[in-house]
């Protein structure tokens, strides 16, 4: 009778408190979000398999961050490649945002290394090594996106560390 009852109770702790830390991590993600200190790491995802459109003009990204699946489309095409991890990162437009850095058109290996996100007041610093290589017998348009949650509204200043 005792395992029973020891039984009964020790479920109904972890059903309460299972329907409890949902609720309590909700209301934790909302009041993290609010006061970030400053120096917080925001995460985020590289996205890979992409290219930036021939019809793209140097100048015409005029904030890093890009918000919806048009805005996206009108600068970015997938690159799909054969093989297991040759899909483009998803990205779910609903949920989450881009940064983009785009660089001038180059026949130099350019490559963009190391981004760090990191609250800074009211802005988010996207800050990222930018490495310029040997160069090459054609011309590419390097760049750099990152996929973040939506939650994170502040305005992006990218930063180059090196």
């Amino acid at each position: 009778m005792k395992k029973i009852i020891c039984s009964v109770a020790v479920l109904a702790v972890l059903v309460f408190g299972a329907c409890n830390s949902t609720e309590s991590a909700k209301t934790e993600t909302a009041a993290e979000n609010k006061a970030l200190p400053d120096g917080a790491a925001i995460p985020f995802t590289q996205a890979t398999h992409y290219f930036v459109r021939n019809d793209f003009k140097d100048g015409q990204l005029e904030d890093p961050r890009i918000t919806t699946k048009a805005g996206f489309d009108a600068i970015f095409g997938t690159a799909a490649t054969m093989g297991r991890d040759g899909q483009p990162t998803p990205i779910d437009f609903t949920k989450q945002d881009v940064i983009a850095v785009i660089d001038s058109v180059s026949d130099d290996a350019v490559s963009f290394e190391n981004p760090t996100l990191q609250k800074d007041g009211d802005y988010l610093a996207l800050s990222y090594d930018k490495t310029k290589g040997a160069k090459q017998s054609f011309s590419t348009r390097p760049f750099l996106l990152l996929i973040i949650d939506k939650k994170y509204k502040q305005t992006v200043i990218p930063v180059i560390k090196k």
